[in-house]
């Protein structure tokens, strides 16, 4: 009688052989390749959708500084001027140039510190943004820039047409009544600060304006020439807007409070940035 015959194990498999490995790889990679594109879309509408949510408390800090201060709003701002400062009237040079970030900041992000403790030297916890979450963009390249919206400071002599030649409050549209601007549901008031690419607003801030701190650099969130909305970037001197932040456009803070997320075409036309009050004098 034949012994039963063994069977060896020496031909059974145990390890993945390099094809193998190397199609599973492949298809990994395929996966992933697949997939970062989905999840860097639903990155950028995240931070999107928070850069909006953003806009809306600015908004609200808007209304209800326009509720303490006879319904005006800054424009064109300047950094001389004290967030606890109101308008009292329209000629009320000395308190009319409150820069937005500074004005707002008291509705946004309250507290003692800010009030009656500016221009020290090295600058004071007044003088920074650094607790105002809501000015800070997401998407936005520069972590040396505690803001990244701008406003709209554009003084119109005539349709489609910037003056840009006054020199009493800076060139720009000092603040301004809510009420007596005709276009506040189209009129861009607020949107986002240029990319910055060569971070020369930080650079700037770092030279002349480091003795104001954050609120030197706020000195410069605003609109006062057309080539600061249409222009080429070109540094601190050429477009301070970026139209296109987030997907083919940018978010926008209109007067009526309201945020929309407008494209780059709308947000570039000079005509969704005029106030209409050509016969203005302020």
């Amino acid at each position: 009688m034949k012994p039963p015959r063994r069977i060896s194990n020496r031909g059974s498999r145990s390890a993945f052989t390099l094809i193998e490995l190397l199609v599973v790889i492949s298809i990994i990679a395929l996966l992933i390749g697949l997939l970062l594109p989905a999840l860097g879309r639903a990155r950028k509408t995240a931070n999107k959708m928070k850069c909006g949510s953003n806009f809306h408390s600015i908004g609200q800090a808007m209304q209800m500084y326009a509720t303490e201060s006879n319904g005006y709003v800054p424009r064109e701002g300047n950094v001389d001027a004290g967030e606890e400062e109101r308008y009292n009237d329209r000629y009320g040079a000395a308190i009319s140039k409150a820069t937005w970030p500074l004005a707002f900041r008291i509705f946004i992000a309250p507290r003692d510190e800010y009030k009656n403790n500016y221009h020290r030297t090295p600058p004071s916890v007044s003088d920074k943004f650094e607790f105002v979450d809501s000015y800070r963009c997401p998407e936005h390249p520069s972590e040396r820039l505690m803001v990244h919206y701008i406003v709209n400071g554009l003084r119109m002599k005539a349709e489609g047409e910037v003056d840009e030649g006054r020199r009493e409050h800076g060139s720009g549209r000092v603040a301004t009544p809510i009420s007596s601007m005709r276009k506040q549901t189209t009129m861009v008031y607020l949107t986002e600060f240029v990319d910055d690419e060569k971070d020369s607003f930080a650079n700037t801030l770092d030279g002349q304006w480091r003795s104001y701190g954050d609120r030197g650099i706020a000195g410069w969130m605003d609109t006062w020439r057309e080539r600061h909305i249409n222009g080429q970037y070109t540094g601190s001197s050429g477009r301070r807007i970026e139209p296109d932040r987030h997907q083919n456009g940018s978010n926008a803070l209109f007067l009526d409070a309201h945020v929309e997320f407008r494209t780059d075409n709308y947000i570039l036309e000079l005509a969704n940035w005029d106030d209409q009050l050509y016969s203005d004098d302020r």
